[in-house]
């Protein structure tokens, strides 16, 4: 699992990965659902950030929790992957099979969601998996070891949904139990604002 914690909040209008809903932080948040949805000594979780206080976060709350220094995120939400994926050694013999994405700015996702979507990802054979709300393919989202070039080869800031639309025939698609889980905040709630 790789946590995309590094973002500009350029939408946001101040950084809203120390944004609270319900008085924790989106970060934190993040934080606490990848631990609940892991499986103990099968899945890792590296923190990608270029906030220090995000990277000592993650490694107090957990020996579970990879913190990855991303100095360079500030170029665009590629090198946060691919800092990512450095950690995860995926250009070593022993890379991983897959790896999961996952933004911190998705408070309402469930790890109950997070686990049945790796589940069936994994049962599932496909190469490639995401989250799908109508015909919009979204966070999370899982890559086999196959389509580690292309998310090496993306630039500025370029995501793995770029990857996701070029291979639709090569992506299992899971719907989550609501609507609600798929909002992401680019901008603060309108109750907030």
């Amino acid at each position: 699992m790789i946590l995309l914690a590094a973002g500009n909040s350029r939408r946001f209008g101040s950084n809203k990965l120390f944004y609270e809903v319900d008085g924790i932080p989106l970060y934190l948040r993040a934080f606490d659902r990848l631990l609940a949805a892991a499986r103990e000594g099968e899945n890792r979780i590296f923190v990608v950030s270029r906030y220090d206080e995000i990277l000592a976060a993650a490694a107090d709350r957990s020996p579970a929790l990879i913190p990855v220094p991303s100095p360079d995120s500030g170029l665009g939400i590629s090198r946060s992957i691919q800092n990512g994926m450095a950690a995860a050694g995926c250009r070593t013999p022993d890379a991983p099979d897959a790896l999961a994405f996952f933004v911190a700015d998705q408070p309402w996702l469930l790890p109950e969601t997070i686990r049945e979507f790796l589940d069936q990802y994994a049962e599932s054979g496909m190469p490639l998996g995401s989250l799908r709300l109508g015909e919009r393919m979204g966070n999370p989202a899982v890559f086999s070891r196959s389509y580690y070039p292309e998310l090496l080869a993306l630039s500025g800031d370029t995501g793995g949904r770029r990857i996701l639309n070029a291979h639709p025939e090569d992506c299992f698609c899971f719907s989550p139990g609501s609507v609600r889980e798929l909002i992401d905040l680019d901008t603060p709630p309108e109750a907030d604002v």
